[in-house]
C-alpha cells in the first residue's frame, strides 16, 4: 500500500478496456527529501470504473489529491529517473486549482 499527497501534472486520459470497463490514467508527482535534497517522484496512476468517470473533470493539472494505491511497481522513465506505476484504491481531491 502507498498513501501520498500528490499534484496532478498532466491531463488524465479516460479510456475503455477490452472488457468494457472505463479507466482513467493520470500522471501525478510528489516531493520528498533524501540526503537534504528535494526530489520529485512521478506516479502513473490508474483509477477504474464509475469513480474514473465521476472524478475525471475534477482532476485538472495543478490539483492536489491524496491517494491510497496498490499494485505498485517501478518503471523506467527517461535516463536515470524512474516512475511509480500503481492502481488507485482511494482518492480525495484536496484542492482544485482554478
Amino acid at each position: 500500500m502507498f498513501a501520498e499527497l500528490c499534484r496532478v501534472v498532466s491531463p488524465g486520459q479516460l479510456k475503455t478496456a477490452k472488457s468494457g470497463k472505463c479507466f482513467l490514467q493520470i500522471e501525478l508527482s510528489y516531493s520528498y527529501f533524501r540526503f537534504g535534497k528535494k526530489h520529485e517522484q512521478i506516479v502513473e496512476a490508474t483509477l477504474w470504473d464509475k469513480r474514473a468517470k465521476a472524478l475525471f473533470p475534477m482532476l485538472i493539472v495543478g490539483s492536489w489529491v491524496f491517494i491510497t494505491a496498490s499494485d505498485i511497481h517501478v518503471s523506467p522513465h527517461g535516463g536515470e529517473l524512474s516512475k511509480l506505476v500503481c492502481t488507485i484504491v482511494d482518492i480525495k481531491v484536496v484542492q482544485k486549482d482554478l
